[in-house]
């Protein structure tokens, strides 16, 4: 059966979208194994209640967890070959674009304590403000070509993007230069960023994440024989990593790189729904392009001319739900 992909690019209330995906889960078959994952613990539990309340209760082969918890806990399971590649992803050492005393301020510890005036001044010439840098360094580390080499961006890919990812040539130059800036200071004070962490999964996780070319896991288990894509009983697919259905709420808050990572986590790229209005994102520094979807399905598929509608079911909401 063709799983629904929702991506919605008119104003609606989150309600609506959490609607959509409690609808979506609760009629999923029985012996599904689903994953729904959100950014807000508040959502999640929404979810969940309305779900179980639905299914009278059967939710065993459903997880619930918020992107965070999932994150870690991936990067907790998987396995580089060479014991000096393990990171902790220590919270406190995390990089956010502004944050409180429970992580690493981009914007006073880089920009204010790192830059020198001579870099501060070249951005305010360039129109270059905090945010706007910020997020050139999370499409630099996240835009979803880097869910294939496993890097971030060149500056040859970097300049040459769509006209959807803003910035004037000159600008991207310039972003380009201080993000190696921030890359040295970063790895110098041994801090990570949410795009480090999300790399490191998909380079060191099992070999659907590894491998430059998409294979889903059912087919390497069916056709391959990779058994250890299963759990010990070989009776379903391996825990976190795999799920038959990945359903991601306001996924307007993902990057392209975790998207992939979702798809990956899904039995094909029809199993996986995504809910998302541009309009509310709430993520500083990740913003839905028009291209998205289509740019993370490009990356996962072979024939680059192929678009998202010509091999997914896409629902696009007309009516202006916002007052």
């Amino acid at each position: 059966m063709i799983q629904f992909h929702i991506f919605t690019n008119k104003c609606e209330l989150w309600k609506l979208m959490v609607q959509l995906i409690i609808k979506k889960v609760s009629r999923e078959e029985r012996s599904r194994r689903v994953l729904v994952v959100s950014r807000l613990p508040r959502l999640v539990n929404m979810i969940k209640s309305s779900v179980e309340t639905k299914r009278g209760g059967d939710t065993d082969l459903m997880s619930f967890t918020t992107y965070d918890d999932l994150l870690q806990l991936l990067a907790r399971r998987v396995d580089p070959v060479d014991d000096t590649q393990y990171k902790s992803f220590v919270q406190f050492d995390r990089v956010h674009f502004d944050c409180d005393d429970s992580g690493v301020s981009f914007t006073r510890e880089f920009i204010d304590g790192h830059l020198e005036p001579k870099e501060r001044k070249l951005m305010a010439n360039n129109n270059i403000e905090s945010l706007t840098l910020w997020n050139a360094i999370t499409v630099i580390k996240s835009q979803s070509k880097c869910a294939s080499t496993k890097v971030h961006l060149t500056l040859e890919d970097y300049t040459s993007l769509s006209l959807s990812y803003g910035l004037t040539e000159d600008q991207r130059q310039l972003c380009y230069r201080l993000f190696l800036v921030y890359e040295n200071w970063r790895e110098s004070k041994h801090y990570w960023d949410e795009m480090d962490r999300a790399l490191y999964v998909l380079r060191f996780g099992p070999s659907v994440f590894r491998e430059e070319k998409f294979i889903p896991w059912p087919v390497r288990v069916n056709k391959f024989g990779e058994m250890d894509l299963l759990n010990e009983e070989m009776t379903e697919p391996r825990y976190p990593f795999f799920y038959d259905i990945v359903c991601a709420d306001e996924a307007q808050d993902f990057t392209e790189v975790t998207l992939v990572l979702f798809a990956r986590m899904s039995a094909s790229i029809r199993s996986l729904f995504l809910s998302a209005d541009p309009a509310q994102s709430v993520e500083l520094g990740v913003n839905m392009h028009a291209g998205t979807v289509n740019h993370v399905f490009h990356s996962l598929i072979e024939g680059k001319k192929l678009q998202v509608k010509d091999v997914l079911q896409y629902v696009d909401l007309q009516t202006n739900h916002r007052k």
